[in-house]
């Protein structure tokens, strides 16, 4: 079966192949997984920038949802990948959105402590003042 493979593709970084399906599969480029997950989630959950390029070039889209309700963004923040993060905040993607537990990006991303990412999302727009869940107001 194709799709599996165009998403195999994402998550291992074999551009090669991910080029090669691409023209069979354009239209299956925002296609979901069992976990509802798109070939993008699958490259910012691994790393691979040069996949995420790839596919934003290839006008895939920017904020489609997993079963936990979870952007790429979230994904790639999550998993401290900076650089995937960055290429879909300067492609537009939106860093307010909020998973199922009413985390953001910037939730995740004072989380896992990492300044850079935080200071990234801040950059880029993100509420600062965005409440999840379990936030307590202490004012």
């Amino acid at each position: 079966m194709v799709l599996p493979d165009l998403h195999s593709a994402a998550a291992s970084a074999d551009l090669a192949r991910l080029r090669q399906r691409w023209w069979l599969n354009k239209l299956r480029i925002n296609a979901y997984n069992r976990d509802k997950q798109t070939p993008l989630h699958l490259a910012c959950i691994n790393g691979h920038a040069d996949v995420v390029q790839f596919l934003v070039e290839k006008k895939c889209k920017l904020n489609p949802r997993d079963k936990l309700n979870k952007s790429p963004l979230m994904k790639a923040v999550e998993h401290q990948h900076r650089d995937c993060a960055a290429i879909l905040l300067e492609h537009g993607a939106n860093p307010n959105h909020k998973g199922a537990s009413g985390n953001t990006a910037l939730h995740l991303a004072v989380m896992v402590s990492s300044k850079s990412l935080v200071d990234l999302l801040l950059e880029h727009g993100a509420d600062i003042e965005a409440k999840n869940k379990v936030s307590l107001d202490f004012g």
